[in-house]
């Protein structure tokens, strides 16, 4: 983290009539360069910005510049996106606060005992915003439409989810669970199980892909733009307005996508029931199909290939300092349940396991 502000965005603000007043650089559970500028224009009226930056095959700079036509009710906005650092500098609307930050309204012993992030969210504010997510899916179909219209050329630094990349990421998940398994983290039989089912996973996805790896082919559910890492970290909320910030992962999918990550930060049983319930009846409004077998099995699918690529991104954050060692064994108690019940639900009996 630096608090020293590359020329090029020195450049930016001046030439808009801006001036520099503060820099402040960011901290949290991500790994990148983030700071907040205090600006003031030449009345002296202050603006806040968030400056992010990422590398030049960075696809989130790509996807801020061709996309704000659909974008730009679900995300901060986008002031400008500066070449810099042998990168890009995105310059975005300082947005109120994560969700994750949220204040609690519940008490000491609620908390500890309840979850939304260890129980601090109420759930009501989860269920507004699992809601608007819903929604945001449903008005983002039109992504779906232009990639495939007059809009290709802008529309087309998205495409369908790739099974392929997001293979990697599991295989880098499976090796920190074996890092955890060997650190006393984590139970081994456990572990074991685990690997058992994301190698069926494996071939469950082999056998459902076509295309090299672009698109599902058998599942009979419309595609829209999702986020694609929509944790509660980088859901923002301000008042009864909500933003998603750092869209690099944004794919055509299904909406089950960004439900399986939102839920994520979601413990108790209950809990993920009830707001699984808010997205369905929320997509139902909207048109969806929500009812049948084919919804149910795409859930379980991005279930388990989010669950496992962010615990894997968990424990490697721990070993980088970003998780404390007391999430990090909940995480680990909790989550490989998960990964086995959703095994069970897509392929107990289809695969030979």
């Amino acid at each position: 983290m630096t608090t020293t502000l590359p020329e090029e965005i020195i450049y930016w603000a001046t030439s808009h009539g801006l001036q520099v007043m503060d820099v402040t650089a960011l901290h949290g559970r991500f790994r990148g360069n983030v700071q907040t500028l205090t600006l003031t224009n030449p009345a002296n009226e202050r603006l806040l910005v968030v400056v992010k930056y990422v590398s030049g095959d960075s696809r989130e700079s790509t996807i801020y510049s061709h996309l704000q036509p659909w974008l730009a009710p679900y995300c901060p906005k986008v002031y400008a996106v500066v070449p810099a650092n042998g990168g890009y500098a995105l310059v975005l609307e300082k947005f109120g606060h994560s969700l994750r930050a949220e204040p609690s309204q519940r008490t000491p012993r609620q908390a500890a005992t309840e979850s939304g992030v260890n129980g601090a969210i109420p759930l009501g504010r989860l269920a507004a915003a699992v809601s608007w997510l819903a929604h945001m899916h449903t008005a983002l179909l039109t992504v779906a439409d232009a990639v495939r219209g007059d809009f290709a050329d802008e529309a087309g630094c998205v495409g369908y989810y790739p099974v392929n990349h997001s293979g990697k990421w599991r295989q880098d998940a499976l090796a920190q669970l074996a890092w955890a398994a060997e650190q006393g983290l984590l139970d081994r039989q456990v572990a074991a199980q685990v690997r058992r089912a994301a190698q069926a996973f494996e071939r469950y996805c082999a056998a459902l892909y076509s295309g090299g790896g672009r698109r599902i082919h058998h599942w009979s559910q419309r595609l829209t733009l999702t986020h694609g890492d929509c944790h509660l970290g980088n859901v923002l909320v301000e008042g009864n307005h909500f933003r998603l910030i750092d869209w690099e992962y944004a794919y055509l999918a299904e909406p089950q996508r960004d439900l399986a990550v939102f839920l994520q930060d979601v413990y108790d049983e209950a809990e993920r029931t009830a707001l699984h319930q808010t997205f369905r009846s929320t997509l139902r409004e909207d048109g969806w199909a929500v009812d049948g077998p084919g919804y149910h099995e795409i859930f379980h699918y991005y279930w388990f290939d989010n669950t496992l690529m962010m615990l894997g991104w968990d424990i490697a954050n721990y070993r980088l300092g970003l998780v404390d060692t007391e999430e990090l064994e909940r995480m680990l108690v909790e989550k490989p349940p998960w990964l086995l019940q959703s095994a069970d639900f897509l392929f107990a009996g289809r695969t030979g396991e």
